[in-house]
């Protein structure tokens, strides 16, 4: 048979090639790169050990999972897509956004709303969501991870998706009550992040860990799983 060519073409090769067997470096998740510690970060890359989740963590996470399905599928008449891939290579970064929402101008009267905004969900437990509520603000991680999504998206597929900004929904999973804040992207923050990226991917390539980690009196030290080996984070604690 005939090899196809142009878009059919390069669809059917990519259907008929198992893509996850495929060769290739370690990349960044966005949920890593979030966390603000570029040394955590360099030790996924670098593929050291995790220890296991225990089995009310593992719950906890398919709880959240589940959360993340049903909130989709009851948006999935309002969105472009969603599990939407993209990926930068230059970065080495590459991650799934749980959906695009398309908001139409015949559906609302506040037309600054009308376009494209990237979703991302997230279930807390009671208490973590109280805070967040009572804050009046996401978290800052999730902000991040949030202007990761909005850059990232652009850069994959070059600007043909025009996000207006990311809507980060919060759920309690005791309660399912709810709460949902508006990010809008900021190119000083991302640009400084990327910063970031390339220096320690830079450290990587020259055989030594980066310097940059989160300040000693982060509470994320305590629940990281490479204090181990984590210096800093020894220190912190």
């Amino acid at each position: 048979m005939k090899k196809l060519k142009g878009a059919a073409g390069y669809a059917v090769e990519w259907l008929q090639t198992d893509q996850r067997a495929q060769p290739q470096e370690p990349y960044i998740k966005p949920s890593s790169l979030a966390k603000g510690c570029l040394l955590y970060v360099a030790f996924e890359l670098l593929g050291k050990p995790k220890p296991s989740f225990d089995t009310r963590v593992g719950r906890i996470l398919s709880v959240g999972t589940d959360s993340h399905r049903r909130l989709q599928r009851a948006l999935e008449r309002a969105c472009l897509g969603q599990e939407v891939f993209f990926e930068v290579p230059e970065y080495r970064l590459h991650g799934l956004c749980d959906g695009i929402l398309y908001i139409p101008p015949y559906k609302t009267g506040d037309d600054s709303i009308v376009g494209f905004w990237a979703l991302e969900f997230k279930t807390a437990a009671a208490s973590e969501f109280d805070k967040v509520k009572a804050a009046g603000i996401p978290k800052e991680e999730h902000v991040r991870q949030a202007q990761i999504y909005l850059w990232g998206i652009r850069e994959y597929y070059q600007g043909t998706i025009p996000l207006k900004g990311a809507i980060i929904y919060y759920e309690n999973r005791d309660t399912l009550e709810h709460i949902a804040y508006e990010v809008y992207p900021d190119p000083e923050a991302i640009a400084d992040l990327l910063a970031r990226v390339k220096a320690m991917l830079a450290a990587l390539a020259e055989g030594r860990l980066p310097d940059d980690t989160l300040p000693p009196d982060h509470w994320a030290h305590a629940y990281c799983p490479y204090l181990d080996i984590c210096e800093p984070g020894q220190k912190a604690m």
